[in-house]
């Protein structure tokens, strides 16, 4: 099946992407004041094996997680502040 290895893995950490994803919601942290939320995303991605660089182009909270040389390259947004009265 396309992509089964893509499934495999993710239901591999899906225990862990879901702890993160409730640690998150539990303790929102607003625009800019990502700092716990950015801790456990690199964690998990040096976890993962990636080399992680957090306060990337001056920004304190921004990650840049690489994995990897060569072809293809997959670049991935994130944006994960707590905006007020969207819950």
């Amino acid at each position: 099946m396309l992509g089964q290895k893509a499934f495999e893995k993710i239901e591999q950490a899906k225990d862990r992407l879901v702890d993160i994803s409730l640690k998150m919601w539990n303790h929102p942290e607003g625009p800019y004041r990502e700092y716990k939320a950015s801790e456990w995303i690199a964690e998990y991605l040096r976890e993962e094996g990636f080399s992680v660089e957090v306060g990337v182009s001056g920004v304190p909270i921004a990650i840049k997680a690489t994995w990897g040389s060569g072809s293809p390259a997959i670049g991935l947004l994130g944006e994960i502040d707590a905006l007020p009265g969207l819950s």
